[in-house]
């Protein structure tokens, strides 16, 4: 079988759809479309089939897309030895990121590629996913950042790899003249009756909302749902409701945090990398420096909490 016919049927996998895959490839979706028929013929069998208004993989069009990877990874690696030997490590690494884990992460990653690698730069784009919207990212970005509070799994793909960053607790937020506002911690029975400032369904803190609403034997009263965590945290503070909050980047000056008695929410940061862009030097140099930013922010915490 032709392998560039595999890693094509590979992309498709990743992006269901001829108009993606030939955007992402820069072929004409005719072309697309004519090169998967070839290699339908060269496996004997049929590796799409109608769905819909679209095409999906069958058995083994999707067992044949897993075998690809093997063969993108590998020219990914070929590619790599060679730019490491002409170049070192240098360009730039295409980062998508949610807010917070730049305004987390961003300052301290990109302060020790000034100091260490300076032919390295990071190209961040800011994004604010739905935790199903992250894997799709992957195949268009060196590197994307993701988050959830239920660990990796619904990331997990041969085609890509994981790596966790950060563990973050999730705090409740209340208004500075909030009755709770001067407590250290809260029960959820006492939150019963409050109203909530929350996230859209499928962000990831809904998970941690899922559950209060499980120990309170009864659904939150959400008054609005919003992706940006500052916003959230704002109208917390002019007494709109209350809600969780990440405790590492809370503007404190302006709402009064308090931990859940029950259960300790916490939220997990991951990059997430196509597996051939894992071996690119400049990628591997890119998040070794994102891990290493992420201790740098649980050591400053810790140290803060310990004075």
């Amino acid at each position: 079988m032709d392998p560039r016919r595999l890693v094509l049927l590979s992309e498709f996998a990743e992006r269901r759809s001829i108009t993606a895959t030939a955007t992402a490839l820069h072929l004409t979706p005719s072309a697309v479309s004519q090169q998967l028929k070839a290699l339908e013929k060269e496996a004997g069998a049929p590796l799409v089939e109608p769905r819909g208004r679209g095409l999906e993989l069958t058995a083994l069009g999707a067992a044949l897309a897993d075998t690809a990877v093997e063969i993108r990874t590998a020219l990914a690696r070929a590619r790599a030895v060679a730019d490491e030997h002409v170049l070192g490590v240098a360009g730039t690494v295409r980062i998508a990121m949610f807010p917070s884990s730049a305004e987390l992460l961003l300052p301290g990653a990109m302060s020790m590629l000034r100091e260490r690698t300076p032919s390295l730069l990071i190209d961040p784009v800011i994004l604010d996913a739905q935790e199903s919207e992250f894997a799709r990212l992957v195949p268009d970005f060196d590197i994307v950042l993701a988050h959830n509070v239920s660990g990796a799994g619904a990331w997990m793909s041969p085609s890509s790899s994981t790596q966790l960053l950060l563990t973050e607790p999730l705090d409740v937020a209340v208004a500075p003249d909030h009755p709770l506002a001067e407590r250290d911690e809260v029960s959820a029975a006492e939150l019963a009756d409050e109203s909530w400032i929350s996230v859209p369904h499928d962000f990831p803190f809904e998970h941690a909302f899922t559950r209060l609403e499980r120990l309170m034997e009864q659904p939150l009263t959400v008054v609005a749902r919003l992706p940006d965590l500052r916003t959230i945290e704002a109208l917390i503070a002019t007494g709109h409701g209350i809600g969780l909050v990440s405790r590492f980047t809370v503007a404190a000056d302006k709402v009064r945090t308090l931990r859940l008695a029950e259960f300790q929410p916490t939220r997990q940061i991951y990059a997430l990398t196509r597996a051939e862009h894992a071996s690119s030097p400049a990628v591997r140099r890119v998040l070794d420096v994102l891990v290493e930013a992420g201790w740098e922010v649980e050591r400053a915490v810790a140290d803060g909490a310990a004075q």
